[in-house]
């Protein structure tokens, strides 16, 4: 064992003189152990969160949106062959994104109506009901008179009274070019199905239908106005986008899912970082008491410092012994904060402990995704507060005169 270490070991045995030293330990340990805790639950949970709101995101959002620069509406055939040669790319289908208005007896929403090819996006999105677009043989071949189908969020379902097998009455106002402007148009859709995502960005203002028939209400027959893109890596979608974008030319901008949700995901992000520096104080203030009981060790032990001096132990043999004593300090609270966040989070996953009201939230308990990078970097951080606190008083005793202390004592 090294002699900074022995020293070091002996001192952390042996009962110091005055009792206070001992609390002042004891109160560091607890400061420093509850901090570590409380940043690893908070952090684990803000992750929680945002994993399921990347999950939810998904689920209905693909992972590339590619549409035309400068016009609005563009041809699709060749376009579509182009970006499914491109190495990453797993499906891809044209839509016809427009703004409309829903609307049921004296009830009605603005709503954002998406025409698009249902049986590639089944395939790819997770939404349910997305399927009857296609599957019910009453809407395979519609005539232009009958109710084409259509797929609405639940909660704009609720907000028109509507459930499946109702119908209601899309009015697009810009349907058809007139001298005069605009004239608006409108044709009735059946209801087949409702899907849920627990976002009300979707699930208060999305609606689906096929696209043929949504180009039909918009007088737009074969065109549409974006491409949607799934990828065989969803992290990886940034990279296929630019890909996509470089290999179609200047004429496209092409998304990933981050880019488009890059607001939302700063802000959490933004958050977290906030939280952890919060919290990071928290520890910063109990270790406060790592300095205050090493300074009066110090002073405790000056004739032992003068002891080991006149030995031959050196200016840096010092300074190690009191460094290592506030690194073991933080290092015993730091695992048993370590241990108990992970135990709290695992308790919550397993028991869900803390439940959310299930009117106002779209889940029912806090989630938790636990990352090892978290719990290391809330670990680094709490020793290296610990250490900056021991690092005064570590050089305080280095200069001490050991002829005056001996005197003294």
């Amino acid at each position: 064992m090294r002699f900074e270490l022995f020293i070091t070991a002996r001192y952390l045995k042996s009962r110091p003189k005055h009792a206070f030293i001992a609390l002042i330990s004891i109160l560091a340990t607890a400061g420093v152990a509850i901090g570590v805790t409380a940043l690893i639950v908070v952090i684990a949970v803000m992750e929680g969160f945002e994993s399921d709101l990347k999950m939810r995101i998904l689920s209905i959002e693909p992972h590339v949106v590619v549409t035309p620069k400068g016009k609005s509406l563009i041809a699709k055939a060749e376009i579509v062959s182009r970006i499914n040669r491109i190495e990453g790319v797993t499906s891809s289908w044209p839509v016809f994104k427009t703004e409309v208005m829903i609307q049921k007896d004296s009830r009605s929403a603005g709503v954002t109506l998406k025409g698009i090819n249902a049986q590639k996006a089944s395939r790819a999105l997770n939404i349910a009901g997305l399927k009857t677009l296609f599957t019910d043989s009453s809407f395979e071949k519609p005539a232009r008179s009958s109710p084409a189908p259509l797929v609405l969020g639940r909660a704009l379902a609720s907000r028109l009274g509507v459930s499946p097998g109702g119908t209601v009455q899309v009015i697009a106002p810009k349907g058809i070019i007139a001298p005069g402007g605009f004239l608006p148009v409108m044709k009735q859709f059946i209801v087949t199905a409702v899907f849920e995502t627990g976002v009300w960005l979707y699930d208060g203002s999305l609606a689906f239908g096929r696209l043929e028939d949504v180009q039909h209400l918009m007088r737009r027959p074969n065109q549409v106005t974006a491409f949607e893109v799934m990828t065989k890596q969803v992290f990886g979608a940034q990279k296929i986008s630019h890909r996509i974008e470089n290999i179609l030319g200047p004429g496209f901008n092409s998304l990933s899912w981050m880019e488009r949700n890059k607001n939302l995901f700063s802000a959490m992000q933004l958050e977290k970082t906030t939280m952890f520096i919060v919290l990071a104080l928290t520890v910063l203030v109990a270790t406060v008491n790592i300095f205050s009981g090493l300074m009066i060790l110090v002073a405790e032990k000056e004739k032992d410092i003068a002891v080991l001096k006149a030995m031959g132990a050196t200016a840096k043999h010092i300074r190690s012994i009191f460094l290592f004593m506030g690194l073991a300090v933080g290092a015993v609270g730091t695992l048993a904060g370590t241990m108990g966040g992970l135990g709290l989070c695992y308790l919550q996953e397993k028991l869900h402990i803390i439940r959310l009201p299930s009117d106002v939230f779209y889940i029912s308990a806090f989630p938790v995704n636990v990352r090892t990078a978290d719990v290391a970097a809330v670990a680094a951080a709490a020793l290296l507060i610990c250490l900056a606190a021991a690092l005064y008083p570590a050089m305080r005793a280095t200069c001490l005169d050991p002829v005056e202390a001996i005197r003294n004592g």
